[in-house]
């Protein structure tokens, strides 16, 4: 089905929607936690690193600048 919507001519391809997604993994491969952006304010999420006082900064594929999620008190 991909390979046939590709070929249809751009103007009539449902366009993509931007998502912004973030998952934490534990050791074992079991997702503890999640955040999302579903507005797409954010979008195509490419890696995450916490700080050492919890703040997770956020990279994109697109965005000119670094998310940061401050950790909640």
């Amino acid at each position: 089905m991909r390979k046939i919507v590709q070929r249809l001519p751009e103007a009539i391809r449902p366009k993509a929607q931007f998502y912004g997604l973030v998952v934490r993994f534990d050791g074992e491969g079991r997702i503890i936690e999640t955040l999302q952006n579903p507005e797409g304010t954010y979008a195509l999420t490419t890696g995450a690193a916490e700080a050492a006082d919890g703040t997770i900064y956020i990279t994109s594929l697109t965005e000119t600048r670094l998310a940061r999620v401050k950790p909640q008190n």
